[in-house]
């Protein structure tokens, strides 16, 4: 990281400190034909018996979709966090807010 992508924390705003969290969130979405893929497969795999984890394995193995959740790195947002932030209760939504307007102002 780089001295100008340096910021406060995105939650109560205070200065630059020498140790500090970054949390990065990213939304994620289920691929529902892949998990209808890998599902089918592990109930083909279990042949009328209990479908259990290792029935899942293999069908993830097997599968050509084997990854379900999609995420899109362009929504993904870093939070900056000082560490008595980070151990207190932060307001995820307001914080990620803050980052947002922080990051498009460089």
């Amino acid at each position: 990281m780089k001295l100008s992508e340096l910021r406060p924390c995105d939650h109560c705003r205070g200065s630059i400190v020498p140790f500090f969290y970054q949390v990065t969130v990213n939304i994620a979405v289920l691929d529902r034909a892949a998990v209808d893929q890998n599902l089918g497969m592990a109930r083909f795999f279990a042949a009328g018996n209990q479908m259990s984890g290792s029935h899942l394995a293999i069908a993830e193995v097997m599968s050509s979709r084997p990854d379900v959740v999609k995420t899109d790195p362009q929504l993904e947002t870093v939070v900056f966090l000082c560490a008595k932030c980070y151990t207190s209760k932060v307001l995820l939504p307001l914080a990620l807010e803050t980052a947002v307007k922080s990051s498009s102002a460089v």
